[in-house]
Order: C-alpha cells, then structure tokens, then sequence
C-alpha cells in the first residue's frame, strides 16, 4: 500500500548502499500516488551507484512513469551533475511530454551539468543545444533558448541573434533577448 511503500523508500533514501538499489524498482518510480514516486526516485539519487543513474535515466526515458518521478529524476541528474544524462536529457525534452514541470526540470538538469562539466563535453553540449534550435515545435525551442542562456556561453551568440531575426514566433524572439541578456552578463 502507499503508506507503507513511503516508510520503505524514505528508509532507503536515508542509505547510500548499493545493495538496496532492488527494492526501488520501476513499480516505485511508476507508483500512481506522487508522493511514493517522487520518494523512490531521490532515494535512487542518494544510492549514487551506476545502476541507481541508470534507473534515474529509465525514468527519464519511460513516457508511462509518474510524471513527478520523471521530473524528480531531471531534478537528481541535474544536482548531480551526471554527464551520462545529458543525451537522454536532450532526447527527453523532445518527447510529446504534457507535463510543463518535466520539461522545466529538464532545462534545469541541463543548464546544471552544463555548468558543472568540463571542455570538451560542455562544448559538444552547446553544440547539440545550438543544433536543436531548428526544431519545429515552438516550446522545445523556448526551452533550448532557455538551457543556452542558462549555460551563457558566448558561442550561442550569434545562433541566437540569427534565430531572433528569423523566426516568426515572438514568444521564440523574447527568449532569445532574454537568453542574449545572460548571456552579455
């Protein structure tokens, strides 16, 4: 039941041994009731093993997870700052997520293990998020811009200016200004 599934998962998320990673399965992190969810994937994050990433990866990348788990595992990554996300990372903000919290969690863990990560794996990120601003759906757009201005790197400079001057959406042209503003800081 889902009183009792709390008192497990808060238990185990007070441990850092790997050998408790098997109780925090997927029906934790797939759990209906948020609270649960939410629980198992932080206590995933303070097991810190490969495999405990590897499941907070799987629920970044399973569209069926509570959508709480989903952005409680952006969350974690991003504090984290586990390089290994950054591909599942970008691939996720481009799913047909309904959950605007997923997606703002997401930009966070990005702009997070941008900060965080040394040259060349920043570089190679910059570089994916530049290449990104073509996409098509105006929101995963807005968010790339965001993550960019986040990173404030001055090689999204001119990407960025040029997106300004092109794209028809205004709500595309107002975060660009925005993310050129951090970025001139």
């Amino acid at each position: 039941n889902a009183k009792t599934s709390k008192k497990h998962c808060n238990s185990l998320g007070s441990m850092t041994f790997s050998s408790h990673f098997y109780p925090l399965n997927r029906e934790k992190t797939q759990n209906k009731d948020v609270t649960v969810a939410e629980i198992a994937v932080v206590a995933l994050g303070n097991i810190r093993t490969p495999r405990a990433i590897e499941a907070l990866i799987a629920v970044i990348n399973d569209l069926s997870s509570n959508y709480a788990a989903r952005r409680s595992a952006a969350d974690t990554l991003g504090k984290m700052g586990e390089v290994k996300a950054i591909e599942p990372l970008l691939i996720a903000m481009k799913d047909k997520e309904e959950y605007v919290v997923v997606k703002d969690a997401i930009v966070e863990a990005l702009s997070k293990i941008a900060r965080s990560v040394e040259e060349p794996l920043r570089t190679k990120l910059v570089n994916d998020l530049i290449a990104s601003l073509i996409d098509k759906d105006t929101s995963t757009k807005i968010r790339m811009v965001k993550i960019l201005g986040m990173i404030g790197d001055k090689k999204a400079r001119e990407p960025l200016i040029k997106l300004s001057e092109s794209d028809p959406d205004s709500n595309v042209r107002v975060a660009v200004q925005e993310s050129l503003e951090k970025i001139r800081r």
